[in-house]
Order: structure tokens, then sequence, then C-alpha cells
């Protein structure tokens, strides 16, 4: 998503009750945001996964170049995980 996510903005799409919509860069921000919180900070270890929460900081990572407007909020984000003690975040 990194790499293709300035696609998803701007382009029009339906929703499930066949409503056009659109994406906006803050959505696809927040949806990776709110994906990598769900897999990072969940009290279950079993739901718990490094591997979705790497690719999702570095999808925010790809963006930050592509997502002008949102830059504030991915530098927030990826700030939460500057001090990991997982090497691999």
């Amino acid at each position: 998503m990194g790499e293709f996510g300035e696609l998803l903005v701007g382009a029009e799409t339906v929703d499930l009750d066949g409503n056009p919509t659109n994406v906006s860069e803050n959505d696809v921000v927040s949806l990776i945001g709110n994906v990598i919180e769900q897999y990072a900070n969940t009290t279950n270890p079993e739901q718990r996964s490094d591997v979705i929460v790497e690719y999702g900081l570095t999808a925010l990572s790809k963006l930050s170049v592509r997502f002008r407007s949102t830059l504030g909020e991915i530098k927030a984000i990826l700030d939460e995980y500057t001090s990991s003690n997982n090497v691999e975040i």
C-alpha cells in the first residue's frame, strides 16, 4: 500500500450500498494507523502481530513522501514506535 496508496485518493468508488464515495489521504492514514494500533496494543498475545505492525509502519513511511497534507499524523504514528524494544519494528 505504501507504493500505491496515492491511487486510492480521489478514485471514485462505491460503497456496499452503491453510493459513490471518495477516499482521502486522511482516510488511508487513519485506517493504517488503526490496524497498527489494533495489532500492536492488544492484551491478547495470540492476536498480537509484529509483522502487521512492521508492514503498516513501512507503508506509512513510504506514504509520508506522497501524502504531504497528513505528514503530521504519519509522523505522530511513527514516533510512537521509535523506542520499541522489538528490533524488527
